[in-house]
């Protein structure tokens, strides 16, 4: 019984690393995860056929709306499934565009998905 329990600590520690790890490999990348870029921001659209994040809001059911967020978020449209992205202080944010989903979170690639 007592090495079910060690067993099962050390999968949650690698499970909860691995989850930890992307978030701060997404943040520090500045890249959805679906190949589109910020074209405000003077970058190039990857795939043209690529719907871009604002397109994937709307059609996952989200609302577009603006929320101030970190000064550190690369670009529109952060993935609000992570924590963080939109908590910075007003003196360290900026007004963005992001997507609104009803009862779940903004994934870039994905849409709207369920918490």
């Amino acid at each position: 019984m007592k090495m079910i329990r060690i067993v099962l600590a050390l999968l949650g520690a690698v499970v909860l690393t691995c989850a930890c790890e992307r978030s701060t490999s997404v943040g520090a990348a500045g890249r959805h995860s679906d190949g589109a870029t910020d074209p405000e921001a003077g970058d190039e659209v990857v795939d043209a056929a690529t719907p871009s994040a604002e397109e994937l809001c709307r059609t996952s059911g989200g609302t577009v709306t603006t929320a101030s967020c970190c000064l550190s978020v690369p670009a529109s449209f952060p993935d609000t499934c992570l924590v963080g992205a939109c908590g910075c202080a007003p003196a360290s944010s900026r007004t963005i565009p992001t997507c609104d989903c009803p009862g779940g979170c903004f994934s870039p690639g994905l849409g709207c998905v369920a918490r």
